[in-house]
């Protein structure tokens, strides 16, 4: 442990008797690339399970913790389930918030305490959209009024990070800007209150013990907050989401829209990508490079499928995998994986990162080839000769910016298999591209993939 991480620790410590009270029974500071801390503090005879949550060492989110813990104390008024938040610790910034019951996953639980979860999901999501969303706008959080304030959500914030940052050419996210600005639903009139990061949630005996993660939480459509849900609960072991959704319109009187919750599924998907992407051309010594990498990578992955289920673009993803071609200096990555130990449950972050990051470079000397495919792939769709994946991406740019509609459907069809390349560090993915509007009443049956929980997604969990 670094003097800095002590130090932290005796302050988060201090900070907890001096403004609760009571006795620290444990202290414990979880490994990851985030600040966090596990306490048990006995408080008035009874115990008080605690988790503190470090404000992320970025330029994102757009707001401070306070955004967070403002939303956090609206939703419990209003008898939402979610920790509650005993205070800000100043230095190291955090929130100070109960440690909640239960997990994220569904293993081991029958087919019954399944549906009891995610029918009480659902009835918590339909509450939070059914409180005034006057009560955000008095924490500042401002009132949208346009169509497209209400359906981009914080959409334009994160675009803001992005085009203040660019120094070179990205086609791929080019062209979801632009698509996600020709096809913003005009229609949609209600404004609620969302977490947008939406799907993060602890259950414990049949019941969610409560929401979490508000960072990103704003005031807009609240079919926003339907978007991410589908892949966040296959992740997590749910196969069939439907009865959420059913129990989501019984207990919010709402008409879904299987076209727009795509649609929101497309804007939501590419934010971490906009956000993280500056820090691919000049990244600070301190960046958490690989989880950044994951990032870009697993959603736009998402979003290009969800774009090709929309527009019933036929994608088949059954290529050949790319022989493996390890380098003649290839044995180093092997020397260098037998200094660290073998993983461990409590290991410090940098650990972790240190054996991913020898894993990465790895798979990227023995698929080489993998970049050259796309320069291939964008010298045939330009017609122009490109040396390196720079003039590819900058030819591609330059393509994305002229082309209008009609090329939407060829160029899902470019960049999907790259991204699944990417995904899988040279192993083409081997299934059909799956279907995210399935799950919701009206739409064709389809599969829904899972996606990965968020990183932070343990980060209420009572350990």
């Amino acid at each position: 442990m670094t003097s800095q991480a002590s130090d932290d620790d005796a302050r988060v410590a201090a900070w907890i008797t001096a403004n609760i009270g009571g006795t620290i029974e444990r202290f414990e500071r979880q490994s990851r690339w985030r600040g966090g801390w596990w306490v048990d503090l006995r408080k008035d005879g009874r115990l008080h399970p605690l988790y503190v949550r470090e404000e992320r060492q970025e330029d994102f989110p757009p707001w401070p913790l306070e955004h967070e813990a403002g939303v956090l104390r609206v939703l419990e008024r209003h008898g939402v389930p979610c920790p509650h938040v005993w205070g800000i610790c100043d230095n190291p910034h955090a929130i100070v918030m109960d440690a909640l019951p239960g997990g994220t996953g569904f293993a081991g639980l029958s087919g019954e305490q399944t549906l009891s979860v995610i029918e009480d999901y659902a009835e918590a999501v339909a509450a939070m959209h059914a409180i005034d969303p006057a009560e955000l706008v008095a924490l500042r959080i401002p009132m949208p009024e346009t169509p497209e304030e209400i359906s981009l959500g914080c959409f334009k914030l994160c675009e803001a990070m992005y085009l203040k940052a660019k120094v070179r050419p990205q086609p791929r996210i080019e062209f979801i800007r632009q698509w996600i600005y020709r096809n913003v639903p005009a229609h949609r009139r209600k404004v609620s209150i969302l977490s947008v990061d939406s799907g993060q949630f602890l259950h414990h005996e049949g019941k969610v013990s409560g929401l979490f993660d508000m960072e990103y939480a704003c005031l807009g459509d609240p079919l926003i907050d339907l978007a991410s849900i589908p892949g966040r609960m296959a992740g997590e072991g749910v196969a069939d989401i439907k009865p959420f959704f059913k129990r989501y319109a019984e207990a919010s009187g709402d008409t879904l829209e299987p076209e727009v919750v795509i649609f929101h599924r497309v804007w939501w998907g590419v934010c971490t990508p906009l956000i993280v992407t500056p820090n691919f051309t000049a990244p600070p010594a301190s960046a958490t490079f690989f989880e950044y990498i994951n990032w870009y990578i697993s959603p736009m992955l998402g979003v290009l499928l969800a774009l090709a289920d929309l527009k019933g673009i036929p994608v088949d993803l059954t290529r050949p995998e790319i022989a493996s071609s390890p380098s003649r200096w290839a044995k180093i990555y092997d020397v260098m994986a037998a200094r660290i130990p073998p993983p461990a449950a409590d290991e410090p972050y940098p650990l972790t990162e240190q054996r991913k990051f020898i894993e990465f470079a790895r798979r990227m000397d023995a698929f080489r080839e993998v970049e050259q495919s796309y320069i291939d792939e964008v010298a045939a769709l330009t017609g122009q000769a490109v040396g390196d994946w720079q003039q590819a991406d900058a030819a591609l740019e330059r393509l994305v910016l002229a082309a209008g509609p009609e090329h939407d459907d060829r160029l899902i069809q470019l960049f999907l298999p790259a991204a699944g390349r990417d995904r899988r560090s040279g192993r083409r993915p081997r299934r059909p591209a799956p279907g995210w509007s399935s799950p919701i009443p009206g739409s064709k049956p389809r599969s829904a993939p899972p996606v990965r929980p968020n990183a932070c997604g343990n980060c209420a969990r009572r350990a």
